[in-house]
């Protein structure tokens, strides 16, 4: 079988996949020795540059990054070209454009070339929350898993203060795109898909065994509670920084939350102990 894992940058994608993989689920070709820290962060580098591929010239990086570019490395000590996409605009109406003409024989071979090689295998790039559409029309029966976490732990992982109102509105505006993405996929596509709440996948052992389920086997639980340094209670309120900008971003990002618990919630009707 073949797992895509989705969701936002920095929402515990990584967790759900070196859990994957540590399971028997090949989820591509590791520096083990790295800590998620130093790069490694459990994603496939080939649909990883792929997914770069398509999303080049659409993605606006903030200003200080460009500049800072010429005196960094290109790449960070996994090997990875260094990341800013999680606070990128994306320029929307290009991309969907650049979807319904992307040419997918490169998508195609890489398939082919891990269909021939495991038996069960995935990978997991936020990039995909925008990319998806393409992949699903190249990919096999697949299984899809989310995860979301709430805007707030975001902002404190990216130490954004409210006085930094473009990184502010970045972030959040990022969020919102990307889960609205991942929303529109488990609604409008009919692939197997669970919803992960990384909050609760932190704090409860239930969400853990949701996931074992779904993927019919029971999971290593790679999961370490030291690295969850930006827990927040979930306030209802955005910074109230971002309230007159509300207009400016895709969705209303309370919203978008509630209908990303709305949707777990309706997983979970079908589990007695969930």
């Amino acid at each position: 079988m073949i797992f895509v894992i989705l969701g936002m940058h920095k929402s515990g994608t990584t967790l759900v996949s070196q859990m994957l993989h540590q399971s028997g689920i090949n989820m591509g070709e590791f520096a083990t020795d790295l800590s998620y820290d130093n790069g490694n962060t459990y994603e496939r580098r080939a649909t990883q540059a792929l997914n770069r591929e398509i999303l080049h010239g659409l993605l606006i990086p903030p200003l200080n990054y460009l500049l800072k570019r010429p005196f960094r490395s290109a790449y960070d000590p996994a090997g990875y070209p260094q990341n800013r996409d999680s606070v990128a605009l994306v320029r929307h109406r290009a991309l969907r454009r650049r979807l319904i003409h992307r040419e997918p024989s490169k998508m195609q071979a890489l398939i082919n070339q891990y269909e021939n090689t495991y038996t069960d295998w995935g990978f997991k790039d936020p990039r995909t929350c925008l990319t998806y559409p393409a992949w699903q029309q190249q990919l096999p029966p697949h299984q899809v898993i989310v995860v979301y976490r709430h805007y707030d732990e975001l902002l404190r992982r990216y130490q954004v203060s409210e006085r930094n109102l473009p990184l502010l509105f970045r972030v959040l505006h990022g969020w919102t795109l990307y889960n609205m993405a991942v929303l529109k996929i488990i609604k409008d596509t009919a692939v197997p898909a669970i919803t992960l709440s990384y909050e609760k996948l932190m704090q409860e052992d239930e969400e853990l065994r949701r996931l074992s389920a779904f993927v019919g086997r029971t999971l290593v639980d790679t999961r370490d509670h030291t690295l969850y340094r930006n827990r927040t209670h979930c306030p209802d309120d955005l910074p109230s920084a971002i309230q007159w900008l509300l207009p400016l971003l895709p969705a209303d990002p309370r919203e978008i939350y509630q209908q990303l618990d709305d949707q777990r919630d309706s997983e979970c009707q079908s589990i007695p102990r969930c």
